[in-house]
């Protein structure tokens, strides 16, 4: 008797089981046939999200995001957990781009390869400071508010020439601390080749001309399959990336061989009448530029 019964009340929770999943499915399909979708968008009714099916124009994701990094660090890594009270002393600094001041912009400093400072954000000006204890200082590192740099600095990149490690400084009540001055930049753009090239054909790659530079230094990066960063091969050795003059460059005239199979990525690097870089192309790890078919 007691088996019957035991049996009979699991019969009932699979049975109401069942009949929850059915009336779940039976809502969502009520939903997304009262709330159609867009045409190539699927709606998450759980999350409240939606998922983009049709892959917007190549290159539209560079006007809306921050192409650098936001952030960097010298010497061993330090946690963010790490870090420095405010206090009495200062240490200031300029965030920009293309010369014109970045307002809004949060930012806080690797300090003496240990602490890090508290957050401070930059003025109509650009310029920022932060507080801290009166002492000997070297800036070391830097972070920038990484939501803030797709809304202040969407579509730039690091300037080259910004540098984000200072000497040794002191800093008190009366005395502030000289803090790094960064720089952002509108990248080269590349124009081509895109997608699959022929090894028996012309393989030209070219770039828009960029404004203040005399000439270009090229790198050209081989993978054996997409993002695979393991087998990445240089083509052109650090010492001896071609520069060229004008906004193009043909690989095969200059005797490089491609390989049929193999994924390749390009890097630009614009500079100014004394060879120093003003701008580079923007990186993106995740994809390449051109592959190789026979």
């Amino acid at each position: 008797m007691e088996r019957k019964t035991i049996k009979t009340i699991f019969l009932m929770i699979g049975s109401a089981f069942v009949g929850i999943i059915i009336f779940v499915v039976a809502v969502v399909c009520y939903l997304a046939f009262i709330f159609p979708n867009k045409p190539g968008e699927s709606v998450d009714l759980f999350h409240s999200t939606t998922r983009v099916s049709v892959p917007p124009p190549i290159g539209e994701e560079d006007k809306t995001k921050f192409l650098g990094s936001s952030g960097r660090q010298s010497g061993r890594y330090v946690e963010s957990k790490n870090v420095l009270d405010t206090g009495t002393g200062q240490i200031v600094g300029n965030i920009s781009t293309s010369g014109k001041p970045v307002s809004g912009l949060k930012i806080r400093l690797v300090l003496n390869g240990a602490v890090v400072s508290q957050w401070a954000e930059t003025n109509a000006i650009g310029k920022y400071s932060i507080s801290l204890p009166a002492g000997k200082y070297q800036v070391s590192g830097y972070e920038l508010d990484s939501y803030l740099t797709d809304k202040k600095l969407a579509g730039k990149l690091e300037n080259p020439q910004s540098e984000f490690q200072t000497g040794i400084f002191n800093v008190s009540a009366t005395e502030n601390g000289r803090g790094i001055d960064l720089d952002y930049v509108d990248p080269v753009i590349k124009q081509g080749p895109n997608g699959a090239v022929k090894v028996s054909s012309q393989v030209v790659i070219s770039w828009k001309p960029y404004s203040g530079a005399a000439k270009y230094r090229l790198q050209v990066t081989e993978w054996n399959k997409s993002r695979d960063y393991i087998s990445q091969r240089h083509l052109f050795d650090f010492s001896n990336k071609p520069e060229i003059a004008g906004v193009e460059f043909n690989l095969t005239a200059s005797g490089v061989l491609l390989v049929a199979g193999k994924y390749y990525v390009y890097s630009v690097e614009a500079l100014d009448g004394t060879g120093n870089a003003i701008s580079t192309t923007a990186n993106h790890f995740d994809r390449f530029d051109f592959y190789a078919v026979d």
